[in-house]
């Protein structure tokens, strides 16, 4: 009888899982493991919700692989560095025969995954590695001078010339195994929050990862090249929190898009071929971190960024948050976002839009501007007070020609006419803040 081990860390699902697929193809018993390290992710400054949200999935896991006949256990270890050592105390106990995981991309996760081979290797348990977040192996794609890309679209180019349509032939564990003697234990999950956020959005397990995806596929990725790039609306996929931890895998993304596309990379739906090319940048960052081990390590990919002199003045925050800085342009787009998103308040945003009533809260947002334009222009040259008042007029001017058109019209945020007029009109105020800043840089 062989029993196996099967290493989760980020794979925390059964669908196109090749390390858990391999695992139970070839042994009788299997066991889950995840090996649970605060002081390592602390280390690695692993935000408290990302712990929280990992957590949710592996109880959602292990009730998906008690189907499949595997407990799914919790072992402790203090750092990576006595990680092999744990590990292997745990095989030796369980008499373990194999151990299966999917490589991870780090220079520390690189290190972890090396030991823990020798060590296991040296005391005769056969070892299994395989590639889950990528289509290639880390490393193969390279330039024509056979080195390493740095740019995406010579990689993507070249990701798509040697792509082969069998890389897509996603399979998954489902037959139960023999039962063991062991039971699932998680309880060794302990997690103190430091703060709470609400993920409802993104509620744990495999089907609704799934699930999210197909929502974006039928009803949101043809417009994907032009509405992710508009945050009021909700055009992106939002399965980035279960890519990150592979509750669901990029393959499964790619394979289900294509799918809607004719299997077609470059041609038919913009929005398709733009989502897969943001798939693509993922396996693309990993290459990157395959092999330039530095930026993993917090260094810079570009050498000559580590000589750059940063400053650390609270003084300039300050200066920079309150659009004092100095210089026109910066202070002239800090002066627009506090003006509109900060100081003005609902009864002006809605009141100036509105077909009656709209003098006093237009006049008064007007104000509020013309009053940063003066704090400005008495900070950089006090003489040219009186852009306040231009500004004023022109601001005035501005935005009661879009409110007459949007009344004229009755465009929606839903409609693109919207925020082509939106576009336009915060294009006239940059404008506008461009010549007050060329004025005084004049003077």
């Amino acid at each position: 009888m062989v029993r196996g081990l099967m290493w989760f860390r980020s794979d925390l699902r059964i669908d196109d899982n090749p390390a858990l697929l391999e695992a139970a193809n070839s042994c009788d018993e299997l066991i889950g493991i995840y090996i649970f390290s605060q002081k390592q992710w602390n280390l690695h400054h692993e935000s408290n919700v990302k712990q929280d949200f990992l957590i949710q999935n592996l109880f959602t896991l292990e009730k998906q692989l008690k189907k499949l006949n595997i407990p799914l256990i919790v072992l402790l270890t203090e750092t990576f560095k006595v990680l092999p050592e744990d590990l292997q105390k745990f095989i030796d106990i369980h008499q373990i025969k194999s151990c299966h995981w999917n490589n991870e991309f780090g220079a520390n996760e690189n290190n972890r995954d090396d030991a823990v081979e020798i060590l296991l290797r040296t005391n005769s348990i056969q070892i299994s590695r395989h590639h889950d977040q990528v289509i290639y192996e880390p490393g193969f794609l390279r330039t024509g001078q056979d080195k390493p890309f740095s740019v995406f679209t010579p990689f993507k180019r070249r990701w798509i010339e040697n792509f082969s349509m069998s890389f897509l032939d996603l399979d998954k564990a489902d037959k139960p195994l023999k039962k063991t003697s062991l039971t699932s234990d998680l309880s060794a999950l302990k997690l103190e929050k430091s703060h709470q956020v609400n993920m409802d959005a993104w509620p744990a397990g495999e089907a609704d990862a799934f699930a999210r995806l197909q929502e974006f596929l039928e009803h949101k990725i043809n417009n994907y090249s032009e509405s992710r790039n508009t945050p009021i609306l909700d055009g992106t996929s939002r399965i980035s929190a279960y890519l990150a931890l592979g509750i669901i895998s990029p393959r499964r993304c790619i394979l289900e898009a294509l799918k809607l596309n004719n299997f077609e990379f470059a041609s038919g739906s913009l929005g398709i071929c733009k989502w897969v090319d943001e798939i693509v940048w993922r396996e693309f960052y990993r290459n990157i971190m395959h092999s330039f081990p530095k930026v993993s390590r917090n260094q810079p990919f570009q050498d000559y960024t580590r000589d750059i002199p940063w400053r650390y003045l609270s003084s300039e925050v300050e200066a920079f948050k309150t659009g004092n800085t100095g210089f026109p342009i910066i202070d002239a787009a800090i002066k627009q976002m506090l003006a509109d998103f900060v100081l003005q308040n609902s009864w002006m945003a809605s009141g100036k839009q509105s077909a009656t009533g709209w003098l006093a809260p237009m006049a008064t947002h007007c104000t509020i501007h013309a009053s940063l334009t003066l704090v400005i222009a008495l900070v950089i040259n006090p003489s040219f007070w009186w852009l306040a008042f231009v500004d004023f007029v022109v601001h005035f001017s501005i935005d009661c020609a879009k409110a007459r058109i949007g009344l004229a019209t009755g465009w929606t945020p839903e409609r693109q006419s919207f925020w082509s007029l939106f576009g336009a009109d915060q294009a006239c105020h940059s404008l506008t803040h461009l010549v007050l800043a060329l004025t005084l840089i004049a003077a």
